[in-house]
């Protein structure tokens, strides 16, 4: 019965906004072992920066960018704070990237999951460089889930052939998410011009109490939505996870998207989400 509880919530946006909003138990389990009320759920990392496609609702569509890898002795560094905080919710290992790309990954799933036991390591692909031998090597180094976007509404052959050879425990990790062309999402803080513009929307946004997002150069930015890393509230070359988060300015401006106020910056301004994007929000249940 919990575990189905723990499904519905992975697949309900609904039920994790009651949850992050209402939920007691999520503030006392941070009480516990962040010794705060509020505490991300989910890390993203950004270890390499570039993928092999330009779809029309990801700024990678009109946005070039100098390819780049993120300094192992960063991601170490990173992943060193987390396991001294005893972190146990996700560790992404991709934002607007490719993360099959990164020769390093296998190495980076690795020092993760012997740094942080507690924690779930996981990487979203498109699922153009995936191999059967690729897969399975990723789910043997420790990952703990991999969701494999497919296009035009459809799987493609080779990537249904990868599924049907998973053994039962091995594809009770790898997921599927059917996208449609025309289903663009939101407009990434105003940056996809030919994604609805919208006057400045007065509906809370809790994506930055759950999430800490570090892009390639560690730069911790507001949102996944920062793609061009305009909202930088520190670094973590050079400042600890926990001082960038605990900061002023960023308590106060995650506080005021909670209270539905987009007003604090360009980028959220723009934005036209108009659900709370919550689903990496586990940290209450793991």
């Amino acid at each position: 019965m919990f575990m189905n509880l723990v499904n519905r919530v992975r697949h309900s946006w609904k039920l994790q906004h009651f949850l992050v909003k209402y939920c007691s138990y999520y503030h006392l389990r941070n009480l516990y072992h962040y010794r705060q009320r509020y505490f991300f759920s989910t890390i993203e990392i950004e270890t390499i920066n570039y993928c092999t496609r330009r779809c029309p609702w990801c700024p990678m569509s009109q946005y070039e960018r100098e390819k780049k890898h993120m300094d192992p002795s960063l991601y170490r560094k990173i992943i060193d704070e987390l396991s001294a905080m005893r972190f146990r919710g996700w560790i992404d290992l991709f934002l607007y990237s490719e993360p099959l790309l990164d020769p390093n990954l296998s190495e980076w799933i690795r020092y993760a999951k012997q740094r942080c036991p507690h924690a779930l390591v996981r990487i979203d692909t498109n699922g153009d460089p995936l191999t059967l031998e690729k897969l399975r090597e990723l789910l043997t180094d420790g990952l703990d889930s991999c969701l494999i976007n497919q296009y035009g509404a459809k799987v493609t052959p080779r990537v249904q052939q990868i599924l049907d050879a998973l053994n039962p425990s091995e594809r009770s990790r790898v997921h599927l998410k059917i996208r449609h062309d025309h289903e663009l999402g939101n407009n990434r803080g105003g940056l996809l011009d030919h994604i609805e513009k919208v006057d400045t929307l007065s509906l809370p946004c809790v994506n930055p109490q759950v999430q800490f997002v570090i892009d390639v150069d560690g730069n911790a930015v507001l949102c996944c939505d920062d793609f061009l890393s305009q909202v930088v509230f520190g670094n973590v070359r050079n400042e600890r996870i926990l001082d960038i988060w605990n900061k002023p300015d960023y308590h106060c401006a995650r506080q005021a998207l909670a209270r539905g106020n987009r007003n604090i910056n360009d980028l959220c301004r723009k934005c036209n989400g108009r659900i709370d994007p919550t689903s990496r929000f586990l940290n209450a249940l793991i």
